[in-house]
């Protein structure tokens, strides 16, 4: 669940990114940035869910 949380807001991130960021350095630090934090938030959720069980 979580992974198909992360993957959706992605294509989310980079549609909005393609479609209004029009300086290609501008688009890759902001594309590489929600990588990032969505990476972060993916890895806080299964350091949550390795607490549980």
């Amino acid at each position: 669940m979580a992974a198909a949380l992360c993957l959706h807001g992605w294509v989310g991130a980079r549609d909005v990114a393609l479609d209004y960021i029009h300086r290609p350095w501008l688009r890759l630090a902001v594309l590489a940035l929600a990588a990032s934090a969505l990476g972060l938030v993916f890895l806080r959720v299964l350091l949550a869910l390795a607490r549980v069980f």
